[in-house]
C-alpha cells in the first residue's frame, strides 16, 4: 500500500465515509459482535423460525433469545412477523449473510 504525502490528502478526505455513516456501522457491528447474536442470524439466514426454535437450536432460555431478536430487530437487522398467536422472525438485513461469510473464511475448521 502507498502512503500520501501528509499535505496531500485533499482525494483521500473526499472519498471517506461520513462518521455519521461510520456510528451507525459500529452500533449494528457491536450488536452482531456475540456468540448467541452470530448463531441467530446463522439460522434466520436459512429461513423464518420462531422464538423457541431459535432458543432451541442455540441453547438458550426463550427470555434470553428474545432480547438478543429484541436488540438485533432494534438496530434494523431483523424483522418480525405475527401470525395468529406465534411471531416468526427473519433476516431483515441481507448484507448479513457477508458477514457470515467472511467469518466462515476466516475461521474454517480444519
Amino acid at each position: 500500500m502507498q502512503t500520501q504525502p501528509l499535505d496531500d490528502t485533499g482525494d483521500l478526505e473526499q472519498t471517506l465515509l461520513p462518521l455519521d455513516f461510520l456510528k451507525q456501522a459500529s452500533e449494528r457491528l457491536k450488536c452482531v459482535a456475540h456468540p448467541h447474536r452470530l448463531r441467530i442470524i446463522e439460522i434466520l439466514l436459512s429461513g423464518e423460525y420462531t422464538v423457541d426454535t431459535i432458543a432451541r437450536l442455540c441453547a438458550l432460555t426463550q427470555p434470553a433469545t428474545s432480547g438478543h431478536l429484541r436488540l438485533m430487530e432494534s438496530k434494523g437487522l431483523l424483522r418480525c412477523e405475527r401470525r395468529g398467536r406465534t411471531v416468526y422472525y427473519s433476516v431483515a438485513e441481507p448484507r448479513l449473510a457477508g458477514v457470515l461469510d467472511c467469518i466462515r473464511e476466516n475461521y474454517q475448521q480444519d
